[in-house]
């Protein structure tokens, strides 16, 4: 499984193709010097009071918000130590924190995902996943020390921005008190797959109650909005966003939950409010198929496929380094990279897959299994596949709803890893 270091990052986008969290990439509703913010004193939204934005470094406005969370997530009154903190303070506690496990080297997990298209080489280093985690936060939750630092650069802090981060990190404050957001990854993320599924309900929850609040703040009545539009607009737009990256399936994984949970979140949320939303964390959504088809009952979540297994059929020829699931998001990622356009009619066709990473005298080789629901599925990807020139690559198991890819350093290595393999 790709790791990435826990943090409940948020990307800040403009309403109705956005969200809001605790990293600012844009800077479009900052208000210039001493011009005022065309606010409400307060507005109702779902019955609940969202206050003006104020200054977020304040203990009354953070008491606002916190009242705030507790009312639109129908919960009890709850308390969350919030510290502030400078800039240069930041950067120090940034640089005392405990280095990450260095990754392996040679790095054959990586060099595999670059054969797909999905990542440049480096970009799994610790040092890379570090930079893109912490530019430019404003504030943060941390399910350690269970409390959230906003950091004060030193401006006025009583952006819609910088309160609707400071609303987002609450959501994650309140989830951390009901269901233990640690304990709740360790059960749940076992792939990249399960990982981005289980993330995107701890995102999306909060960014769909995030996405009410921009609303109000810019005076607006959230109430009348198409809102289930909206939010599949910000997940066209949150994918489109990771395709664009060198590193699109990394991307993926950063910017995604956002897109994709939000949605889901509101489904839930329209079925059932606030207590429909917190019945998810029973049964998240252990793939992005489900989160695609907005699947709240799991029901497109089949028993996983057999595939070959290739630690067996390869032992004693190749050494086995890692097995994961890249999901409907990676077959969207391999399909914008190889044939210039994502295919979510096709993506959310994938019944299971298997990603496996080998090698042989330091050569990489790479294992990728995709099962489809009918056998029609796979045809029609292998279809596509010679249409590109690429079915060399792949191997059809059609009569199974199955095909295989197998891609090694050099051709000598891929031959005999199809050879291993039986194919």
């Amino acid at each position: 499984m790709i790791g990435l270091r826990h943090c409940t990052l948020a990307l800040a986008m403009v309403l109705a193709l956005a969200l809001a969290g605790c990293s600012s990439d844009d800077e479009s509703q900052e208000s210039g010097p001493g011009l005022d913010y065309p606010y409400v004193e307060k507005v109702p939204v779902a019955d609940c009071d969202v206050p003006a934005a104020c200054d977020v470094a304040l203990a009354d406005c953070q008491q606002g918000w916190l009242s705030a969370v507790s009312c639109l997530r129908g919960m009890e009154p709850m308390s969350v130590p919030i510290r502030v903190i400078d800039e240069a303070t930041f950067a120090d506690e940034l640089e005392a924190m405990p280095p990450e496990e260095p990754r392996p080297s040679p790095d054959y997990e990586e060099t595999a995902l670059s054969y797909l298209g999905f990542v440049e080489l480096g970009a799994l280093d610790p040092s890379s996943l570090d930079a893109r985690q912490v530019e430019n936060i404003a504030a943060y939750y941390s399910t350690d020390t269970k409390d959230i630092t906003v950091i004060d650069r030193g401006g006025r802090n009583d952006s819609i921005s910088q309160n609707s981060t400071l609303f987002h990190e609450l959501v994650h404050a309140a989830q951390d008190q009901e269901v233990d957001l640690d304990a709740y990854m360790e059960s749940f993320a076992t792939t990249s797959d399960s990982d981005l599924g289980a993330r995107s309900l701890v995102e999306g929850e909060a960014s769909f109650y995030q996405q009410l609040v921009v609303g109000a703040l810019n005076g607006i009545d959230v109430g009348s909005l198409d809102l289930a539009a909206m939010l599949l607009e910000m997940r066209a737009l949150r994918l489109r966003q990771a395709l664009l990256d060198p590193s699109p399936y990394l991307m993926a994984l950063y910017v995604t939950p956002y897109g994709l949970g939000a949605p889901y979140t509101h489904s839930a949320y329209a079925a059932a409010g606030p207590q429909g939303v917190r019945d998810l964390y029973a049964d998240p959504p252990l793939s992005t198929r489900r989160l695609l088809q907005l699947d709240l009952a799991g029901e497109s979540e089949p028993t996983p496929p057999e595939f070959l297994d290739v630690p067996a059929l390869t032992e004693g020829s190749f050494e086995h380094h890692e097995t994961d699931s890249l999901g409907a998001v990676g077959l969207l990622v391999y399909y914008d990279y190889w044939f210039s356009g994502m295919d979510m009619e096709q993506a959310v066709k994938l019944s299971g897959d298997r990603f496996d990473v080998l090698s042989v005298a330091g050569s990489t080789a790479l294992v990728w299994q995709l099962s489809f629901d009918d056998v029609a599925n796979a045809a029609a990807m292998m279809d596509l596949v010679s249409s590109h020139g690429l079915s060399y690559y792949w191997h059809v198991r059609v009569d199974e709803g199955q095909i295989l890819m197998v891609d090694a350093e050099s051709e000598s290595v891929r031959i005999a890893l199809v050879n291993a393999l039986g194919l």
